[in-house]
C-alpha cells in the first residue's frame, strides 16, 4: 500500500482533498489568510509557462494534419459537451431544488477544455497517439480562451434566472493567466532548452500548485456549506449527475472513435482527450464570471461540479486505462 501511494501520490492526495480542506477551510477560502485567490492565479500561470516549456514542437506539427481527429475533438470538446450538459440541467437538474452556484459551475464545466498533461499520458500509456491528443489538448486550452466565454454567454443566455456578464473581462483574465504564459513558456524553450533532466521535475511540481487550487476549492465550499442548512444531500446528487455527465462524454467519444476511425491509435486519443475537462482553466473563469458579477460569496459551489467531475474522470481513466493497458497496444 505504501508503495502504491508512493507511485500514485497526486491521485491520493486529489481525493483526500475534501478531508485536508474539512478541518480550517477559511484558510483556503477565497478571503482565507492564505490569500488562495492570488495563489492560485500565479499557480495557474506557472502550469501553463511549465507546459509551454515542456512542448516538443515537432511532435505538435506532426499531429497538427491529423484534420480528422482534429475536428473530432473539438467538436466533442466545445460543442456536444455544452448541448448535453444544457439538457442536463434542463432534465436531471429540474428533479432537484439545486443551489443556482450548481448550474453555472456545470455549465462552466461543459464549455472548458480538456486537460493537457494527464490525457496525454492516458492516451500513451493505452497504445493510443500521444501527439494526437497532446495537440489537441494544447489546441483546445489555446482555443478555450475565446470559445469558452462564448458558449458559457450562450448558456447562460438561455436560462433568465442567471445573472447577464461582460464576457471581455474573463477572456482578458483567461489570455493572460494561460496564453501569455504558454507562450513565453513555448518562447523560452526555443531560445534558452532545457534538457529532460529538469523537465522531468515540471510534472510534480504542475501537480502540486493544480492540487492547492483543487483545496482552495474545496474550502469555499466547505465554507459555503456549513453557512447553508443540510446541503450535502445535493452535494451527493450533484456528484451522481457529475457521473452520468461523464458516462454520457465518454460514451459518446467511444463511439466516435469506433465508428468513423479505423486507427486504434486515434481512437484512443479521442477517448482520453475529448472527455476530459481541466480544474486548471475552470477555476480562474469561475473566479473571472463571479468577480465580475459581484457574486463571489458562491465561489465554492460554483467550482464544485468541476471538482465533482474532476473526481470522476480520475476514477474513469484509472479504470480505463488499466483495462486498455493490458490489451493489445495497436500498431
Amino acid at each position: 500500500m505504501p508503495e502504491y501511494i508512493k507511485k500514485n501520490w497526486f491521485i491520493t492526495l486529489l481525493f483526500l482533498s475534501p478531508l485536508l480542506a474539512w478541518p480550517w477551510p477559511e484558510l483556503g477560502s477565497y478571503k482565507g489568510p492564505l490569500r488562495a485567490n492570488l495563489i492560485n492565479k500565479i499557480a495557474v500561470t506557472l502550469i501553463f509557462f511549465m507546459n509551454g516549456i515542456t512542448l516538443n514542437k515537432n511532435l505538435i506539427f506532426s499531429a497538427a494534419s491529423k484534420t480528422k481527429a482534429l475536428i473530432a475533438i473539438q467538436s466533442l470538446c466545445f460543442l456536444a459537451a455544452p448541448i448535453f450538459a444544457y439538457a442536463f440541467t434542463k432534465t436531471y437538474f429540474k428533479l432537484y431544488t439545486f443551489p443556482q452556484g450548481f448550474i453555472t459551475g456545470t455549465y462552466i464545466l461543459a464549455c472548458l477544455p480538456t486537460t493537457i498533461a494527464s490525457c496525454a499520458i492516458l492516451t500513451e500509456m493505452t497504445g493510443g497517439n500521444k501527439a494526437i491528443s497532446l495537440f489537441n489538448a494544447l489546441l483546445s486550452n489555446t482555443l478555450g480562451v475565446i470559445i469558452a466565454p462564448l458558449l458559457l454567454k450562450t448558456l447562460i443566455s438561455q436560462n433568465d434566472s442567471l445573472l447577464n456578464f461582460n464576457i471581455k473581462p474573463m477572456v482578458t483574465e483567461l489570455i493572460v493567466l494561460i496564453v501569455i504564459p504558454m507562450c513565453l513558456g513555448f518562447v523560452t524553450h526555443i531560445k534558452f532548452p532545457l534538457s529532460q533532466k529538469y523537465q522531468k521535475y515540471f510534472t510534480p511540481i504542475s501537480k502540486t500548485l493544480l492540487l492547492f487550487i483543487v483545496y482552495s476549492a474545496f474550502c469555499n465550499t466547505i465554507v459555503e456549506a456549513k453557512a447553508i442548512p443540510s446541503p450535502w444531500d445535493e452535494i451527493l446528487l450533484l456528484f451522481l449527475g457529475m457521473g452520468i455527465l461523464h458516462i454520457w462524454y465518454l460514451f459518446l467519444a467511444w463511439a466516435t472513435g469506433k465508428y468513423f476511425f479505423d486507427n486504434k491509435g486515434e481512437t484512443l486519443a479521442i477517448l482520453f482527450t475529448a472527455p476530459q475537462k481541466t480544474v486548471a482553466v475552470g477555476i480562474p473563469m469561475c473566479i473571472a464570471l463571479l468577480s465580475e458579477t459581484g457574486s463571489m460569496q458562491t465561489l465554492g459551489f460554483t467550482t464544485l461540479p468541476l471538482l465533482l467531475y474532476n473526481n470522476v474522470q480520475w476514477i474513469a481513466a484509472g479504470i480505463l486505462s488499466h483495462y486498455l493497458s493490458n490489451r493489445k497496444r495497436p500498431t
